[in-house]
């Protein structure tokens, strides 16, 4: 869906089956005295996994959460292991998706690939004499309480890197090409361009920690950051002021949090992410109800967060447009905006989308 040619190989599939194979003789070992286990399987490393405990352990009560987009049933319909990937999903009693979007995309897929009942009334499917549950689940985090006080911020943190301009536009991303980070730099860049009284003023902080290191194409796009970053500096910078800062570390919990609560903006322009929590992390560290959100329309947090500037990254215009609007937000409106969040984040956390997603467990016939 981030439009990177996907590659299918034999040899690839063939490893996948085994060690889901290894998932579940282990959990199988595991839950052998157990009356009416409780499994939860998490996300697509182990779609086959449900299959293979209900055939074994009928009894067991499964669920199944996936992580990151469904995508429409013709996408999916190129994967050449389609069949097999769904049949082992729908092993689950009940499998949880970010969106009802996604959900809806499950559904269709399918329909058009495996022979089943669609029950739409009750959004489950039926087959082989089993009934699976289709239900959205947005995952959350754990909004800060008394257990996590928000201390004042510490600028020199910013001062360790060398930044020292009143502004600060905040990004906090793994170095992977769902993020759209060069999409981000772009529409900073167009921003530099239309509005040359940011120069000097503004700083773009980006946090892009590394991934996959061993997978070529995460390689080819550490070095498109890199390269882009390197030529909005050399286009627009100075002296005593570079505007974009690339840090290519992880950072901890501790530093984002000050990070958080320092930058007048934080943008997220992911090209497709299931939800992404650096969205509601920003969001509950601003104890001072203040600072604005740009938030990707790709992300599965954009239906929750209904306080942030929502913008297509693939359009620099619109990117540079939510900037300059974020930085000229009057007070009140960015207070009005992010209480609205921290509202979300706070009522809809992750205690309750566990709770959520067990409670329509244990209550399924």
């Amino acid at each position: 869906m981030a439009h990177v040619r996907p590659e299918f190989r034999k040899e690839d599939w063939t490893e996948y089956r085994k060690v889901n194979g290894l998932f579940a003789k282990t959990l199988l070992d595991e839950i052998r005295h157990i009356e009416r286990p409780i499994v939860l399987v998490q996300d697509y490393h182990l779609a086959l996994v449900p299959a293979m405990i209900k055939k074994s352990r009928p009894d067991a009560q499964i669920a199944m959460f996936w992580h990151i987009p469904w995508p429409s049933a013709a996408q999916f319909s190129i994967c050449p292991w389609r069949k097999e990937i769904l049949e082992g999903m729908l092993g689950a009693d009940l499998l949880g998706f970010h969106t009802q979007q996604y959900g809806n995309n499950f559904m269709d897929t399918v329909g058009n690939e495996v022979e089943s009942r669609i029950d739409y009334e009750h959004f489950s499917i039926f087959r082989d004499d089993h009934r699976t549950f289709v239900k959205p689940l947005p995952i959350s985090i754990a909004f800060p309480g008394s257990a996590e006080r928000l201390e004042q911020p510490d600028r020199s943190i910013l001062l360790h890197l060398n930044i020292h301009t009143p502004h600060l536009i905040l990004g906090v991303d793994r170095l992977d090409y769902i993020k759209g980070i060069p999409e981000r730099f772009r529409g900073f860049e167009f921003l530099l361009d239309a509005h040359p009284e940011y120069r000097e003023k503004l700083t773009m902080l980006q946090i892009a920690s590394p991934t996959r290191e061993s997978v070529e194409k995460y390689t080819e796009y550490r070095e498109l950051v890199r390269k882009e970053a390197e030529r909005i500096n050399e286009k627009f910078g100075t002296r005593d002021w570079k505007p974009i800062t690339l840090e290519e570390r992880s950072y901890s919990h501790a530093e984002l949090r000050q990070l958080y609560q320092l930058a007048n903006v934080c943008t997220v322009t992911s090209l497709h992410d299931g939800m992404n929590l650096v969205a509601k992390e920003f969001a509950a560290a601003r104890n001072d109800e203040s600072g604005v959100l740009i938030l990707s329309q790709f992300t599965g947090a954009s239906h929750d967060m209904k306080g942030a500037l929502i913008i297509n990254p693939y359009s620099a215009e619109e990117t540079s447009s939510a900037l300059n609007t974020a930085l000229s937000m009057p007070k009140a409106e960015q207070h009005r905006r992010m209480k609205t969040m921290r509202a979300s984040v706070r009522d809809y956390n992750i205690y309750r989308w566990s709770a959520e997603l067990i409670k329509a467990l244990s209550q399924l016939d």
